[in-house]
Order: C-alpha cells, then sequence, then structure tokens
C-alpha cells in the first residue's frame, strides 16, 4: 500500500516533469519566432541548433539537417567569423544526426556524421563541440567492438572538458572511460575513474547520474566478490532512486541486492530484494503470482563455494544534454538516456533495466 509520504512525492516528481516539458515547449516557441525573423544565415543555423537540443528523436535531427543544409550553403567562399560561425553550427548538426543515427542502428553513417563535424569543429576551434563529437564516436566503436579506439577518443573527449571546465560533461566521460576500463577487466582504473564520476556528480547534485554511477560501483565489487561493499553502494542508490521516481533503477537495484543475498544464501532477504524492485502497478496486477526473480542463480559447476552469478549495470537515468553515458558491455539494452534527454551529442533513448551478464565475456555491443 502506497503510504502518503509516498504518494506526495511521487506527485511532487511528476509536477517537476511536467512543469520541465511545458518550460522546454515555451523555449521552442521562443525560438521558432526568433527562427521566422532570422535575417543572416548564421541566425537561422544557431537557432535551428537550439531547437534540436530541445526536441527528440527524429523532430530533432530534421532540425539539424535543416541547420546543416543552410551552413553547407553558406561555407563555400565564406569567411572570418561568418564562417567560424557556420563551422560551428556545422558541427552541432553533425553531432544532433549522428546521435540520431547511432539510435537507429546506422552506425557507418553515424561514423561519416561525427567525423564531418569534427572537422568543422576543429577548424572553428570549438572545443565544447569537438569533446562531444569525440564522445559520440567512441560510443559508436565501442558497441562495434573497437574498444582500443573507442577508448582513445574518449580520454582526448575528457581531456578537452577538463582544459575548458566543462563540469556539466565530465562525469559522463568518466562513466564512459570506467566502461570501457570495466569490460577490458582492468578493475582499478574503472573503480577509479566511477569515484570519479560519482563525486563529480554529487558536487553538482545531479542525482540521476549519481545513482547510477552508485549501483554501477556496487555491480563492479559484486564482480569481485566484495558483497558488503557492493551491498552498501546498492543501499546508497536507493534513496535517490526513490526521490526521482524511477522504477527501473529501483528494480535492478533491489535485483542485484537480492543476486547478492542468493550468493550469501541468505534466502529470505534475496526473496524480500526481489519483491521490493517490483513495481506497485506489478504487484497490484499480479498480487497471486509467483515471484520470479530477475536474476537467477547458476549452478556451480566450479567448485567455487558459490553460484554462477550475473550482476546488473545501469546507465544514466536522466543525463544532461551534452552527456555521453556509455552503455556498458555486451548484455545491456542500448543507451543511458530517456527520449527527452539527448546525452551524448549522442544517445536519447530511455534506460531500461540492463541485462544480466550471466559470467559471459566482457565484449563490447
Amino acid at each position: 500500500m502506497q503510504g502518503p509520504f509516498t504518494l506526495c512525492l511521487s506527485v511532487l516528481v511528476c509536477g517537476a516533469l511536467l512543469a520541465q516539458s511545458e518550460e522546454r515547449q515555451r523555449k521552442v516557441d521562443s525560438l521558432q519566432q526568433v527562427l521566422g525573423s532570422a535575417l543572416h544565415d548564421t541566425d537561422s543555423v544557431s537557432t535551428l541548433i537550439a531547437i534540436s537540443s530541445l526536441v527528440t528523436g527524429d523532430e530533432r535531427m530534421g532540425y539539424a539537417r535543416a541547420a546543416l543544409r543552410i551552413a553547407d550553403r553558406g561555407l563555400p567562399g565564406s569567411k572570418g567569423e561568418r564562417r567560424g560561425a557556420l563551422l560551428r553550427g556545422l558541427g552541432g548538426a553533425c553531432s544532433g544526426i549522428g546521435s540520431r543515427l547511432r539510435q537507429l542502428g546506422q552506425r557507418d553513417s553515424a561514423i561519416f556524421y561525427y567525423q564531418r563535424g569534427l572537422e568543422a569543429a576543429r577548424e572553428a576551434e570549438d572545443p565544447a563541440t569537438e569533446a562531444n563529437l569525440l564522445n559520440g564516436l567512441g560510443v559508436v566503436l565501442y558497441q562495434s567492438g573497437n574498444i582500443d579506439s573507442a577508448l582513445v577518443l574518449m580520454e582526448k573527449s575528457l581531456a578537452i572538458r577538463e582544459a575548458t571546465g566543462d563540469s556539466a560533461t565530465l562525469a559522463a566521460s568518466c562513466v564512459n572511460i570506467a566502461s570501457m576500463h570495466h569490460a577490458r577487466g582492468n578493475i582499478p582504473m574503472a573503480l577509479e575513474m566511477y569515484v570519479k564520476a560519482r563525486d563529480l556528480a554529487e558536487r553538482r547534485k545531479d542525482m540521476p547520474a549519481y545513482a547510477t554511477v552508485l549501483v554501477n560501483i556496487g555491480a563492479l565489487h559484486e564482480g569481485q566478490h566484495e558483497l558488503d561493499s557492493a551491498l552498501a553502494y546498492y543501499r546508497r542508490a536507493l534513496g535517490p532512486l526513490k526521490e526521482l521516481n524511477n522504477t527501473e533503477g529501483l528494480a535492478l537495484a533491489h535485483n542485484n541486492m537480492g543476486t547478492v543475498y542468493l550468493t550469501l544464501k541468505e534466502y529470505d532477504r534475496a526473496l524480500e530484494s526481489v519483491r521490493n524492485g517490483i513495481p506497485p502497478a506489478v504487484q497490484g496486477r499480479h498480487h497471486n503470482a509467483p515471484v520470479r526473480p530477475l536474476l537467477q542463480a547458476k549452478p556451480d559447476p566450479g567448485g567455487t563455494g558459490r553460484p554462477e552469478r550475473g550482476h546488473h549495470r545501469m546507465r544514466p537515468l536522466h543525463p544532461v544534454r551534452g552527456l555521453g553515458f556509455l552503455p556498458p558491455w555486451r548484455g545491456v539494452w542500448p543507451h543511458p538516456a530517456r527520449e527527452d534527454h539527448p546525452v551524448d551529442g549522442g544517445c536519447t533513448e530511455r534506460a531500461p533495466v540492463c541485462a544480466p551478464l550471466r559470467g559471459q565475456s566482457r565484449r563490447a555491443r
């Protein structure tokens, strides 16, 4: 039964999200008026890019493509400040287009636009856009299995963001790099980068990113059989996830706690954790149905004294625009983000509960 405090909290969270959506629409409407009165092609390009950052999916790509067409027409023979503005617009447009194409699984086309955008951003000396494009290109290479090349690009992106003091995107870079080190089995470096991302998110009071990193650190400790540390991080994530009313993230954290308790043979706690992760609406519909854990223990073929386990990692829940949180390796659903929060000059789909690793090799998608 939902208590009055939980109900009030849910209403407040939903109200806040609705207010954000309405404010975003007001900004779009205002920018469309500006677009209608734009006198110069540079003004049109910058306005179209601004609108594309406020919308999602195919609509976002449509605005980005419109900006790209105007920039392409204006660049031949352009000089000075006008050329710089058009190049910056072209870089931003390619970032948005590449992001959507990557979402649609068109990786070769996404790479083409990311690389074209990089050339423009570098000529325009636009480090923020360059960092986003490097990050987006790194995500594509990572998903294609080219972890080494992706890591090089991500480290370049991180260096640019540190040099420019772009604190809003530093956490994203740290999570991406941590994911790649984790995939390569470099646990100390992965933990170092996750902790850095956690501290950055905490200082910025970015609770969605903070909660995500806590679950990922917990999963890392669980994978190393450091179960007390894993439980501590999963528990710390519960508070922010409840405040965000993120049922998928809560299901993930509770399920991961259940796998830890299962390993410890604390079966009552394992069952309780899994039950706690079931959304109230589902509990109401299936109150007589048996509970099936999201993650099943497997036999212990190696005689290690504990069942073979999988563990979930999660991606950022509501990342800030321009971030680029990478999906972890194989076994995780596509990208960490919501449709209304583009994140890498890149991904924009909603973050689902991650699939279990189940002891499989850690390789990129």
